[in-house]
């Protein structure tokens, strides 16, 4: 019995592969270095708060993050191979 440490991969709430600033009502687009899948084997990409910012996928390569309104979340990108990407989204007043 390992308790939460047999169950959960890699448990640090505080931890972001990397941070990303967007002004408020303005796109950025995040260019991947990978496609994100294919047609039957697509990456699964998530946002923590819906209500700070939106993404939308563009293309195998690219998404759009949009700040709605002021604060942080997180988005999890979740690629085909279970390799998890965590960016730590700050939505800022221009």
């Amino acid at each position: 019995d390992k308790g939460v440490d047999g169950f959960v991969q890699d448990l640090n709430n505080h931890r972001a592969d990397s941070d990303v600033e967007v002004v408020l009502g303005r796109p950025r687009i995040l260019t991947l270095q990978a496609p994100l899948g294919e047609a039957d084997d697509r990456a699964q990409i998530s946002i923590g708060d819906p209500s700070v910012a939106d993404v939308t996928v563009l293309s195998a390569r690219q998404l759009r993050i949009i700040g709605t309104r002021a604060g942080i979340t997180d988005l999890v990108i979740t690629t085909p191979k279970d390799e998890s990407y965590v960016f730590r989204i700050f939505v800022v007043y221009d």
